[in-house]
């Protein structure tokens, strides 16, 4: 998954390039950046982190301690398992 970031694709292949028939069978992945909070404790998804003002030490969101990456897999619409968070 991190190498195929650092080649710019997304984290995960379509589900149709996967699949034995080539349908995607109601299966979807998404995927984007996320900002993460005191070294992992939480995640902020569809942000980064981002400098306030001069000060080299403060970050939007509040508590901002790196930029990564989420991804998530759907099922018919339904969330399937947590949603993956990852540093490339």
């Amino acid at each position: 998954m991190k190498n195929r970031v650092k080649k710019f694709k997304p984290p995960l292949p379509s589900f149709s390039s996967c699949a034995i028939d080539g349908s995607s069978s109601g299966m979807l992945s998404k995927d984007g950046r996320a900002a993460e909070i005191h070294h992992g404790q939480s995640w902020v998804k569809g942000t980064t982190c981002q400098r306030v003002g001069g000060d080299n030490r403060r970050y939007r969101p509040s508590g901002c301690t790196g930029s990564g990456y989420y991804a998530e897999v759907y099922s018919d619409g339904k969330q399937m398992g947590e949603t993956y968070y990852f540093m490339p």
